[in-house]
């Protein structure tokens, strides 16, 4: 997982617990409102490139497959 994600993550369990509503991510190909997924660093890096870059699951199994193999989880 990438390091500023383990923030994020933390971030979004705060204002979970203190009631300030919900911090979405939204995929930078298609605009849908993202789920969090586990990616391993190497595979990701190899598939985006760019570890600032935020995809849907959809998206990312996607450019996977048209860079390295048939990817699904």
């Amino acid at each position: 997982m990438r390091i500023y994600g383990k923030y994020l993550i933390v971030l979004k369990e705060l204002y979970k617990w203190l009631k300030l509503g919900n911090i979405f991510s939204y995929c930078q190909k298609c605009g849908r409102r993202v789920h969090d997924f586990k990616i391993p660093n190497k595979i990701w890096m190899k598939v985006t490139e760019d570890k600032t870059k935020i995809y849907c699951y959809d998206c990312f199994c996607e450019i996977a497959d048209k860079k390295i193999i048939k990817f699904r989880l």
